[in-house]
């Protein structure tokens, strides 16, 4: 028994010292990593959502020749592929770190549905697809209460955040166009916008800095672009 205690050691201080500055330097290196890789999968949530949207652009075109904004009538709604309610998307859908679709300057959405009821595609899409030009229930009403009305947004997805890179943006970020531009009458081309917030301990409605919003576009082509990544 004497030799068997002979044998037991424990850790020197020497060895305590250098486990500890193993685990700090995995931490150190190891943390930021991590942390790029979570906000790297973040930014599939933006080009699955935009791929659904540039096919149902392409649909719409097919079948009217022109490209619209009044997304939800048009088929497309975000939070019934987040498993929310269909009404959801009319207010702010926590669920989605991105707000999609065609933004004004001060990041709303546009409440006109394009191109214009009265338009030559206009005409043709209202008798064929009549619930395009339709406003939408706010909220879904009690049973036996009629509903409040809402106009159709141009933008699904967390359309509370308050930055999404149209307005005072940096060299290099192109403002999103709507669909349809009435200065031109350019109804057979697009960009639609993804802008959300990836980076972790930053508010997703508030971000501080535009430079915390991630960014991606699509167009009519399918071009899918990060015009600036929001990871920190």
């Amino acid at each position: 028994m004497k030799t068997l205690a002979k044998n037991r050691r424990g850790f020197t201080i020497v060895e305590l010292m250098v486990t500890v500055m193993i685990v700090g330097i995995i931490s150190v290196v190891g943390l930021p990593v991590f942390k790029r890789m979570v906000q790297k999968s973040r930014v599939a949530e933006a080009q699955v959502a935009l791929g659904n949207l540039a096919t149902t652009e392409s649909s719409f075109f097919s079948e009217y020749g022109v490209y619209g904004n009044s997304l939800a009538n048009m088929g497309l709604d975000f939070t019934s592929y987040k498993g929310q309610a269909l009404y959801a998307s009319v207010a702010s859908d926590t669920s989605s770190r991105y707000a999609y679709g065609f933004s004004k300057a001060d990041c709303s959405g546009t409440t006109t549905p394009l191109p214009t009821a009265a338009s030559t595609q206009g005409l043709l899409i209202g008798a064929q697809l009549p619930t395009y030009y339709y406003n939408f229930p706010c909220t879904i009403p009690p049973i036996g209460s009629a509903p409040s009305f809402c106009p159709q947004p141009s933008m699904l997805g967390r359309i509370s955040l308050t930055k999404c890179g149209t307005t005072n943006s940096p060299s290099g970020i192109t403002t999103p166009v709507d669909v349809y531009s009435s200065a031109t009458g350019n109804d057979d081309s697009y960009t639609a916008v993804a802008s959300g917030v990836i980076a972790p301990g930053v508010d997703l409605d508030n971000p501080t800095t535009l430079s915390q919003v991630d960014i991606w576009t699509i167009n009519e082509g399918r071009v899918l672009t990060n015009i600036q990544s929001g990871i920190q």
